[in-house]
This record gives C-alpha cells, structure tokens and sequence, in this order.
C-alpha cells in the first residue's frame, strides 16, 4: 500500500511539473522552437519503472519460490490466434507438426501450435515405448507406412538436421523380430509372409529346425513356423526421435505451448445432406488451453485441431461430445482408442542377443 501511496504522489507531482512546462500561449520568437518538457517526462518514467520494480520485488518475496506478480503477462501464454492446433507433444503430435511445416508453400503461411500438458513426459507412450520397428504386418498399409519410417529414419540427419546443431543418432539397434507360431495357426503366418514379400520387406520363414540351428538356445517345442525380419527391424532411442521431430518443428516457426486443452468453443450451422435431410453441423472455433498449477487459461482461435493425445484421444474426443451422439450416427461412435498398459521384458541369453 505504501508504494501505491508514493507512485500516487509521484503521478500528482509528475502532473505538476508537466502543467508548468507547458509554453505560453502566443507566437514564438523566430529562432526558437517549443519545449516539450522532454527532460521531465523522462524523469517521471524512470522513476516510475524505479516504483514498479520495487513492487514487482515486493510481490516476490511475499511468494516465496514463485515467479508470479500481478503486473506481469504470463510469457508462456500460446497466442489467441493460429490456424492448427495440435494436441499432443509426442512423437505423432511433432511428427504431424513438422510436416505441415514440410509441406506448406509459404514460409510462415501456416501458424501451427503443439500443445503438450507434461513437458516432462513422464507417462507419454512415446518415452515408455520400446522404440521398436518392423515390417512384419498382416496389412499391406502398416508395412509400407514402416517401411518408409525405416528409409526416413536410414537418413534422418536429411530431414530432421538443424543447422549449427549436432546431429540425430537415433542409436538403432539392427535386429529382426521373431514370430513363432504353432502347427495349428502356420497357415496364417505362410499368408501374412506371402503379404509382407509382395510389399517389399526382407522377412524369411523358418522351420523348426532352422529355427533351432539359427538359435540354439530357443526352445522349439510346439512351435510349427517362425518368422524371422532380416533387415529394417529393431529398436531405437524414443526419445532422441521425440526430440529431433521438435526441434526441427520449432525451427521452422512451430510454436510450443505448455498447457492442457480442456474444453472447446463451437459454432453451429444447418446444412442439408446429400439424402436431403436437415443436419446440425458443428465446427470448433477455438480452444480452452489451462495454464498448468495455474488458474488461468488461454482461447485459442483455429481452423483445424489435430487429436494427437495418444492414449488420452478418446477422453480428449469426449469433451467434443463424441460418442455421446444419437446411435447410428458419427456422433454417436466413441473413439476407439483407450490406454492399456503393456510390458517390456528385458533379458540377455548366453550369446548377449535380446
């Protein structure tokens, strides 16, 4: 209170001395301009940011370990405008952000916004993830959706390279997945290898005794097929990729926001549908990004929103009331997407192979 007392009387007197610079009115003296009362103004706003300063000092050290004042804009705010946003900071959410980026025409014509609510990424599926890769599908577009990850990842320091940077070593571990199968359920893998052959990826079967000969300490007992990847299979670092996606992104004018979207504003409008009906459609206008351990929130207008929440889509879909919609229709179809904790087991054999 006392300062807001001084900066008053500061303000009061400040008014004074402006009142008292002012000229006279009445023509000048040739040769002679008028005076502003620069000096004075000057002095009033240095002293001014002097009693800001304070209060800003004050309002600190009655907060102990926050950086918080009442004077300040949060600089993490995401801009109240941009024409994507993206939910989700994983591997898929920079992935999408840096192509976007790829393929805009313009340089800046598409302002993009990656929004992620855990910096830290502890529970993302992207860093609790094996970092595996292989080939051997059963469907013909996750096997050539893999096999151009194996080619972009073979030259990622092409795609991903920032100048005056160090280079990407995603640490990839070459080693082929191994897939066994009994008498009863062969017939499937012979159809899935006959599919994975026709697309292009390396992948051999293997009989029992091949199976044991390549590795002797697998017990072949009940197994009546394996196959084995031999090339373009194995793991790599998750979260160097993660990190390679966003740096890249960031360096071509992705914008990073630490936040959490929590609810969507929509506009909505009649159209008619092909069969002749009247049907309500709905478009999101802007986001709600929470602050995180804060109280404030940020509107983010947009044309598009990308659900890149990995496990947390469908929960994400929810709060656009999808799933909640009459049944038989689009809205009324939940998200199929929804955690399910998996587990990694690592263990090393008597030849040190995983």
């Amino acid at each position: 209170m006392s300062s807001w007392r001084r900066l008053h009387a500061t303000a009061r007197t400040a008014r004074g001395l402006f009142a008292s610079a002012r000229p006279a009115r009445g023509p000048e003296p040739s040769g002679r301009s008028l005076t502003t009362g620069s000096p004075l103004r000057n002095d009033f706003f240095k002293d001014l940011e002097t009693q800001l300063a304070a209060m800003r000092q004050k309002a600190s050290d009655a907060l102990p370990g926050s950086s918080w004042t009442p004077l300040e804009v949060n600089p993490d705010l995401p801009p109240e405008r941009a024409d994507i946003v993206i939910v989700g900071g994983g591997v898929v959410g920079w992935s999408i952000a840096y192509w976007l980026k790829q393929k805009e025409r313009v340089r800046d014509g598409v302002k993009v916004i990656v929004v992620e609510k855990d910096l830290t990424y502890s529970q993302a599926s992207t860093v609790l993830s094996a970092g595996g890769i292989r080939q051997q599908f059963s469907l013909p577009e996750n096997i050539h959706l893999s096999l151009a990850s194996a080619e972009f990842m073979r030259n990622i320091n092409e795609h991903l390279g920032v100048l005056n940077e160090d280079p990407v070593d995603l640490q990839f571990n070459q080693s082929g997945y191994l897939f066994l199968a009994s008498e009863k359920s062969a017939h499937i893998m012979e159809e899935n290898y006959s599919t994975q052959r026709s697309a292009g990826a390396k992948v051999s079967l293997l009989s029992p005794a091949q199976l044991k000969h390549k590795f002797p300490w697998i017990n072949t007992a009940g197994v009546g097929l394996a196959s084995y990847g031999l090339e373009n299979e194995g793991w790599f670092d998750p979260w160097t990729l993660l990190n390679a996606f966003r740096r890249k992104a960031v360096s071509m004018g992705v914008i990073q926001c630490r936040g959490e979207v929590t609810d969507f504003k929509c506009i909505t409008s009649r159209v008619m549908s092909p069969g002749g009906d009247e049907m309500d459609l709905r478009r999101i206008k802007s986001v709600k990004v929470q602050m995180p351990n804060s109280l404030e929130f940020q509107p983010v207008e947009c044309a598009i929103v990308v659900n890149a929440a990995g496990a947390a889509s469908a929960r994400l879909a929810e709060k656009l009331g999808i799933g909640f919609g009459h049944k038989g229709s689009a809205a009324g179809v939940p998200l199929p997407v929804e955690p399910r904790k998996r587990s990694v087991i690592h263990w090393r054999s008597l030849n040190n192979r995983l």
